[in-house]
């Protein structure tokens, strides 16, 4: 029932695990953990989405890379908006803002800086990141 959820959405956050399956959220998190563990499925910001390896078996390359891709736009876009605002951005904030693990946090924030959008103002533990000026 999850994984056709996930087909049917995209992506699936645990609320809705526990309803498309009418479990419990202790049981939803042991079952998103169990499809984790079997590579079903991966964390995606604040929810999951289908696995590279599903996607190959359920839908398309293409539609795994666009759903990353719209995830990656999304989240640059909220970064930048967020230093714009406040000047500078930490990686913490990055979590919070795009719903990110620590190292998903990270990949984008390098990301960006290889696309020379954001640059390291502060290094070390309490890194800052900054616009770029052009």
């Amino acid at each position: 029932m999850i994984l056709r959820y996930i087909v049917e959405n995209r992506k699936i956050k645990l609320g809705d695990v526990q309803k498309a399956a009418w479990i419990s959220t202790e049981d939803a998190r042991k079952c998103c953990t169990e499809l984790l563990k079997f590579g079903l499925i991966e964390i995606t910001g604040k929810g999951y989405m289908l696995s590279a390896r599903v996607y190959g078996a359920v839908k398309s390359d293409i539609e795994y890379t666009r759903d990353k891709t719209v995830q990656y736009i999304k989240a640059k876009d909220m970064i930048t908006e967020y230093i714009k605002l406040q000047g500078y951005i930490n990686r913490s904030t990055v979590q919070e803002l795009c719903g990110f693990t620590n190292q998903q946090a990270r990949r984008t924030i390098e990301k960006i800086k290889e696309e020379n959008i954001i640059e390291m103002s502060n290094g070390g533990r309490y890194a800052k990141y900054i616009l770029k000026e052009i």
